[in-house]
């Protein structure tokens, strides 16, 4: 059985605890706890390929982040050598990020959230089925119809092909853990979608609405995809989808069926349905581990590794694992790694509403201790029979379901400062920035935002080159500039480093440009501060012509010339102006892409918003054209502390910003806090619990009408690191899902 070995390997204990052989329900996970509070690393050798085992969850979440080290080139530890291949999960950037960017369009959470009204609408129809009969068979009634009828629909196809559907993925599963028939049924599915591809060359079909279609005509450097590659990312949607989905729904039922206190306090409490969803994801992880190649040498805490060894990342004990600072204790929704690797947005709804209908009825358990066959399929073997009642379904705009705005959240605005008294050097500040940025990503941000001041004395960033050093360690996460300067660029030097930028990240620069405000940055850079927005047209006149491939002339007397490279993917970047005036806020509904409010209330917000409307209807300009931003200083601690937490980093910010304004000589340190002071920046803020913050957010929300791109400033120089990176995590988990 293995945790009981005292030989060791690479520095590491070596364990034989075989993952494959039938268990007792909920046992691997008790087995892998142990393991992991083993040791942080270990050496797995029962199978005829040993493997490293990476446990705790900080560590899971640098190896996740380290692709240079730990390759997608193996993504199952166990059975490497056998595995199937998956795309775009087993494939390295750029590839791993192009093939995402082509996916997101259909399945990132923006677009999943368009899409709930059918999700749920299938959920109900399905518990109609048998909500008359007061009882049902829960996985074969509803768990494996929901996920596998919802995809085949998703990607086109009949659903009564979803029995054989089903029968082919329980095989591939199998055959991931010895099995036999999972080789066969990856070509049968393949063969399967092969056909519907034929067929689609014939048909005069949407792609803008058939994902085959889609696929058919995507590109990717000018070039279509492979048909291979094509069957392979179909087949990865069935089998990822219907599994995952299955399992997660039965093992939570199978929670309710045995937990009635739990059950009746959500019945008491609908609003927490969606985060019990997600505690319940975390604590019962289908993804049991991803496998990665060392692709070279490396000590990796306290284990040393060889280029060539397999490492078994562990998902399951990382989303578990107690003594992480990021990973939550049972009794509060979080388990980022979870979230970010099991992307199961229409498992969730569909938990969600089950949930909803279960916790109103009593739910009696049958075999719920059965034998299972492996990890993935002991839900479908021993989820209870699950009691429905014949309440009311629930409404899409009431109780627990609300239709979704269009709200994005951003991490920003990232400054690089190092206050008085800080025991950080600018190297460690700089590195710190790139990890963020890499957890701002997995905590599912929408963008991240980095800000520019030029000759401040604790630091400010005045390179937006981090910009492009965020980009080549990210790869979904949008990135954006809060703001640049543009006043002290040349506008064909910021075409040129905007589309390189552009092309690391593989098309997710926002470029967000204003005037400054500084004399000390006019007077340092030589530049007149007159005309200053007239300049700012003519910058974003130059850039998009240079973006547009045209000769462009940036100065008077100068030779037009032609910018190279162009953006990725013949995009041009949008460019977001921040305004705070009339004329400002008309200029950027007559040039820009985006409107970027800052430090406003929310009735302020609603009078510029109205602004920017009024001046886009009269010039004859779509709304939807222009994306309506702000950011505001954030704080959400779960508790009574969360001001005492930030008082004095937030005080030192909004000093600074003040200080930064007068036209000679700096202070260093700011006064004490006063109380009146105190008063004031706790009336600017928004500080306070996870529920509070939402529901001061939700007010920003309404006031520009359901449409925003809230940046969260969430970043405070002189805050504790790990605090820090804990608040952005309480953020991640507990205040976006109650905004959208």
């Amino acid at each position: 059985m293995g945790a009981e070995s005292q030989e060791t390997h690479g520095g590491c204990p070596v364990v034989h605890t075989d993952y494959r052989p039938n268990r007792p329900f909920g046992s691997y996970y008790k087995l892998l706890d142990a393991e992991r509070e083993q040791f942080p690393v270990l050496y797995n050798d029962a199978t005829g390929d040993p493997y490293w085992m990476i446990q705790r969850h900080d560590h899971v979440l640098e190896a996740f982040h380290t692709p240079e080290v730990f390759s997608n080139e193996v993504v199952q530890a166990i059975n490497w050598r056998d595995a199937i291949f998956f795309l775009p999960n087993q494939v390295n950037n750029p590839e791993h990020a192009n093939l995402r960017r082509l996916l997101n369009r259909w399945f990132a959470p923006a677009a999943v959230r368009k899409a709930e009204p059918l999700f749920i609408e299938h959920c109900n129809r399905l518990i109609d089925d048998f909500i008359g009969d007061g009882s049902c068979d829960f996985v074969a009634e509803f768990a494996i119809r929901y996920p596998t009828d919802l995809l085949l629909q998703i990607l086109g196809m009949p659903v009564e092909d979803g029995p054989q559907m089903v029968k082919w993925v329980e095989a591939i599963f199998g055959g991931a853990f010895g099995g036999e028939g999972g080789f066969a049924s990856v070509d049968a599915i393949k063969a399967y979608y092969d056909t519907a591809l034929d067929s689609r060359l014939h048909d005069d079909r949407d792609p803008q609405t058939d994902f085959l279609t889609y696929l058919l005509n995507a590109e990717i450097d000018g070039e279509k995809l492979s048909r291979e590659t094509l069957l392979t990312i179909c087949m990865t949607m069935m089998t990822a989808g219907l599994d995952t989905t299955r399992s997660a729904l039965g093992y939570i039922f199978q929670y309710l069926a045995t937990h009635d206190d739990d059950r009746r306090r959500l019945a008491e409490n609908p609003d927490i349905i969606p985060a019990a969803v997600e505690e319940f994801v975390r604590l019962n992880n289908l993804i049991m581990q991803s496998g990665r190649l060392v692709t070279k040498d490396v000590e990796f805490h306290g284990a040393s590794m060889k280029a060539g060894d397999v490492v078994s990342l562990g998902i399951v004990q990382a989303c578990r694992d107690p003594g992480s600072s990021r990973t939550p204790p049972p009794s509060i929704p979080g388990g980022r790694i979870s979230t970010a690797i099991l992307a199961g947005a229409p498992a969730r709804i569909a938990a969600s509403a089950c949930t909803w209908h279960a916790t109103r009825s009593s739910l009696p358990s049958r075999n719920g201790t059965s034998e299972s066959r492996n990890t993935r399929s002991e839900t479908a073997l021993s989820s209870p029979t699950v009691a429905c009642s014949s309440a009311s379904r629930p409404c899409l705009l009431s109780g627990p379901w609300r239709e979704a705005s269009d709200v994005k959240i951003g991490l920003g605005m990232i400054t690089a400062q190092r206050p008085p008294g800080a025991d950080l050097t600018d190297q460690q500040i700089y590195q710190d920035i790139i990890a963020l940025a890499v957890q701002a990503e997995a905590n599912g941000f929408d963008s991240l935002w980095l800000s520019e001041h030029h000759f401040v004395d604790d630091g400010y960033m005045p390179s937006l080159l981090v910009v492009a050093a965020v980009a080549v360690r990210t790869s979904v996460i949008g990135i954006g500039t809060g703001v640049l300067l543009a006043p002290f660029y040349h506008p064909l030097r910021l075409a040129e480093d905007a589309a390189t930028v552009d092309l690391l990240s593989g098309g997710r620069l926002l470029l967000g440009i204003g005037t400054g405000w500084r004399e000390e940055e006019f007077a340092g850079f030589g530049v007149p501060r007159t005309a200053l927005g007239r300049r700012i047209e003519l910058t974003v006149e130059a850039v998009r012509r240079a973006w547009n491939g045209e000769p462009t002339s940036a100065a008077e007397g100068a030779a037009p010339v032609r910018v190279t490279p162009q953006p990725a993917g013949g995009r041009r970047p949008p460019i977001w102006i921040g305004a705070r005036s009339k004329p400002g806020i008309r200029r950027a509904a007559r040039i820009a892409d985006g409107f970027m409010a800052a430090r406003v209330t929310p009735v302020a917000l609603a009078e510029q918003v109205g602004l920017l409307r009024d001046a886009l209807a009269e010039l004859g300009r779509d709304p939807a054209e222009v994306t309506v931003s702000v950011h505001a200083p954030v704080f959400a601690w779960p508790g009574g502390d969360a001001w005492d937490l930030v008082r004095e980093p937030y005080h030192y910010v909004e000093w600074k910003y003040q200080e930064m304004a007068a036209p000679a000589g700096h202070e260093q340190v700011p006064p004490p806090l006063t109380p009146a002071g105190q008063r004031e920046l706790r009336s600017a803020g928004l500080v306070g619990t996870p529920e509070e913050v939402a529901a001061l957010i939700r007010q920003y929300r309404d006031a520009a009408g359901d449409d925003l791109h809230f940046v969260a400033r969430l970043y405070w120089p002189g805050l504790d690191r790990d605090v820090q990176r804990e608040a952005i995590r309480v953020f991640a988990s507990d205040v976006i899902p109650a905004v959208r």
